[in-house]
């Protein structure tokens, strides 16, 4: 019975980028030979959703439009006590 010369181990791997909604996912796909001396990678591609990012965006500057609010209503705060 002939076996195969050539043993094949195949690696897959995802990327995902953005929080929260996820705007750019990659796969790669890389095939390493056991009897060979080099190794070949194949990309699977990129997607990248534009609404995603859209998304991304509002939550990140609603987040940083209430942090700055709470923070500036806090030196109000501290500054309206120390006058009175």
């Amino acid at each position: 019975m002939p076996q195969n010369i050539f043993r094949e181990e195949a690696i897959e791997t995802h990327y995902s980028y953005g929080w929260p909604f996820t705007a750019l996912r990659q796969n790669t796909l890389e095939m390493k030979l056991e009897d060979q001396a080099r190794n070949y990678v194949k990309h699977g591609g990129r997607r990248f959703e534009y609404r995603a990012v859209g998304g991304d965006l509002a939550i990140a500057l609603t987040l940083l439009f209430a942090s700055w609010f709470l923070c500036e209503w806090v030196i109000r705060c501290r500054a309206a006590r120390k006058v009175a």
